[in-house]
């Protein structure tokens, strides 16, 4: 090959950007749901294209709000567009 062919193939792999870095968010809330004569806390994520999943499940309000608030504030699985199906509960 020559150097020109090899200069273009550098140069046009350089500008290709990965479709997951776009701005892809999601969100978690916190629900109730009564299991028996027990209250849980379900901490549910919501992505941009609909997709819902439930997380974790807790016995108390105030740990799951916190999970919830951490990811919605620092959102460190955006790049991912939200928490992968295998930590779904």
């Amino acid at each position: 090959m020559s150097n020109t062919t090899l200069r273009r193939k550098k140069h046009r792999n350089k500008n290709i950007k990965s479709f997951k870095t776009s701005n892809t968010s999601y969100h978690l809330e916190v629900k109730s749901k009564k299991k028996g004569n027990k209250i849980v806390f379900e901490v549910w994520q919501t992505d941009r294209n609909g997709n819902i999943g439930r997380i974790q499940t807790f016995a108390f309000r105030k740990d799951a709000k916190h999970l919830a608030d951490f990811h919605n504030e620092k959102q460190p699985w955006k790049v991912n567009g939200g928490l992968p199906k295998f930590f779904y509960d």
